[in-house]
């Protein structure tokens, strides 16, 4: 890992609550062991072009340093390696990292993305052998999520993330206004247990938020309505 990559990193970890990095490598080494490391690594080099020409697309995943650290982090900051066993749902969650640290720590885990025949070629290609590889395959859902739809999953959750959240069409012109996150807000609330939590962080999208960069005044309102807002992080209580 590039050294201005890896400070970016110890960065987030510095935001509020502080999280040692230490415990980060122990904690990145420890859950190195109960995946297939090797077959990350050969996607890596297979892809290499691919991430080149497409840095948003499916093969950035299989750089492992960067996504694993960057998942230990989120969930350090959520305060899970201090939290008794949660249920835990991942929006988004691409090749499932995040929930490969949730399960490490102990909690009930599950992702949710787009299904295959709604992915490109590639990212449908990718995915499954990242997710394989993190033995994590299983448990990732199909999951489209779309404007003013509600959400088809099963059952309620402690914690609900939503990480780099792209299903509002960044960075097309076609993105959520108030209404449609006031309908997602609501209906993703009641799928969360009574003092359960909703954690979103947003999309840098200054072309179509030149002020706030993450938001629309109207939209940052809304959002503070609902829970509390920190720059891309919108945390919400049931």
């Amino acid at each position: 890992m590039r050294i201005r990559t890896y400070v970016g990193l110890l960065k987030q970890a510095f935001r509020k609550p502080v999280v040692n990095p230490i415990a980060i490598e122990i904690a990145n080494i420890r859950i190195r062991r109960t995946i297939t490391i090797d077959t990350i690594n050969i996607a890596q080099q297979h892809y290499r072009e691919q991430t080149l020409g497409d840095p948003q697309g499916a093969t950035k995943y299989c750089d492992y340093a960067y996504w694993m650290r960057t998942n230990i982090i989120r969930a350090a900051r959520l305060r899970l390696h201090k939290a008794s066993k949660l249920k835990i749902l991942d929006l988004g969650c691409g090749a499932g990292y995040f929930v490969a640290v949730c399960r490490y720590l102990g909690h009930e885990a599950l992702g949710a993305d787009l299904p295959p025949d709604e992915m490109n070629l590639l990212d449908a290609t990718v995915y499954p052998i990242l997710t394989a590889a993190l033995g994590r395959g299983e448990m990732i859902l199909p999951l489209k999520i779309s404007r003013f739809t509600k959400l088809d999953i099963v059952g309620e959750f402690d914690l609900i993330t939503a990480f780099m959240i792209c299903f509002n069409s960044h960075p097309t012109p076609d993105v959520w206004g108030v209404s449609e996150w006031e309908f997602f807000l609501d209906d993703v609330r009641r799928h969360l247990r009574p003092e359960g939590r909703l954690f979103l962080q947003l999309n840098h999208d200054s072309k179509c938020y030149p002020h706030l960069h993450y938001y629309s005044p109207e939209q940052l309102k809304m959002f503070s309505r609902f829970g509390v807002v920190d720059r891309d992080e919108i945390l919400i209580r049931k």
